[in-house]
């Protein structure tokens, strides 16, 4: 299926026109799809809301798309995993050596579907299980037969927006070289990391550029000799990052969200009286090892 830009948002588009006749777009598109063309699209809506199925090529036009963002806003990604052959699609390799579209769909995914559990055993579970977690330790995850799931854990989700509490959507996520489970392509891993203190929203800009943009790890300023940046090689592949962080001259958390190569930052709600404002960022991607935190 080829998904162009311009005939995706005037088909949504025409939808829209239809306004007070539905509460959500959901999409799914198939299973060999390329989440990250997904998420550069719609954002603030207070209409109606959409929410991506097993993660496709029709996303590009979402999140930050100005033409759209009037009626609809992202809502979040969710995946479907085949309990069955869900570690088989995992391990397979791409000729070109880059990372398969099981392990991108995993990644980018803000909430995890694993279907189909009748029909593996315990042990096969756990071991599916284990490897999504290596790659993507910070969306909740369900098992299911014949797909059947409590609504809230697939709607309503806010993941792209400023009603995004915290970015730690699971309680207990792995630290950096933490030596938690593995799966076939280990160069596609979680880093979350917490810190105290106020951050310079224009610097958190600057950094996310060079990293995103450029494939540059940018290294921290401590003087002259570690002012240089870090070019990792091959360069990271960001495949999604989320954060909430404590910005200077402002009494709101800041969520800031980013998918490959495309970021967007935005005020959320107001730090609670007495609340510790620590700083939280979660990376999921490829060849973090020289990540410098």
């Amino acid at each position: 299926m080829i998904w162009k830009r311009d005939a995706g948002v005037k088909a949504v588009e025409n939808l829209m026109k239809k306004k007070g006749r539905f509460d959500y777009v959901m999409l799914e598109t198939t299973g060999l799809a390329d989440p990250g063309k997904i998420v550069n699209g719609v954002a603030d809506s207070f209409d109606c809301c959409s929410t991506l199925l097993d993660a496709g090529p029709i996303a590009s036009m979402f999140w930050l798309d100005d033409e759209l963002q009037s009626s609809l806003y992202l809502d979040g990604i969710i995946t479907v995993v085949d309990a069955k052959f869900g570690l088989e699609q995992l391990s397979e390799k791409k000729a070109d050596g880059t990372i398969n579209e099981a392990v991108r769909q995993i990644a980018l995914a803000d909430r995890i579907i694993v279907n189909k559990k009748d029909l593996v055993s315990d042990g096969d579970l756990s071991r599916l299980e284990d490897s999504i977690r290596s790659i993507n330790a910070a969306a909740p995850l369900q098992r299911t037969t014949r797909s059947e799931i409590p609504i809230e854990f697939i709607l309503d989700l806010h993941c792209f927006d400023d009603r995004m509490e915290d970015p730690f959507a699971v309680p207990s996520l792995p630290e950096p070289n933490s030596g938690q489970s593995h799966h076939i392509d280990e160069t596609v891993q979680t880093i979350a990391f917490t810190f105290t203190g106020k951050v310079n929203i224009s610097r958190v800009d600057e950094w996310l550029q060079q990293l995103l943009w450029e494939g540059v790890i940018p290294a921290p300023q401590k003087g002259d000799d570690s002012s240089a940046d870090t070019q990792s090689s091959p360069p990271p592949e960001v495949l999604r990052m989320k954060a909430l962080v404590n910005v200077e001259g402002s009494e709101r958390k800041w969520v800031v969200q980013a998918v490959r190569e495309v970021y967007d930052k935005q005020e959320g709600a107001p730090w609670g009286k007495g609340e510790e404002r620590v700083n939280k960022v979660v990376f999921i991607g490829e060849v973090f090892r020289e990540l410098v935190l």
